[in-house]
């Protein structure tokens, strides 16, 4: 049981990083979010 709630946890965060770094590329504001997204992906 906690598993499947610690892996809804980790989905609902990786969703919201991709809508924060899709936000900064199209704002073209941050050269760094894809890859902090990407890295912070491989840690998981």
């Amino acid at each position: 049981k906690t598993r499947k709630i610690l892996t809804e946890k980790i989905a609902q965060l990786n969703s919201a990083i991709d809508e924060v770094s899709s936000q900064l590329r199209a704002d073209d504001t941050a050269n760094g979010a894809a890859t902090a997204s990407d890295e912070v992906e491989a840690a998981i």
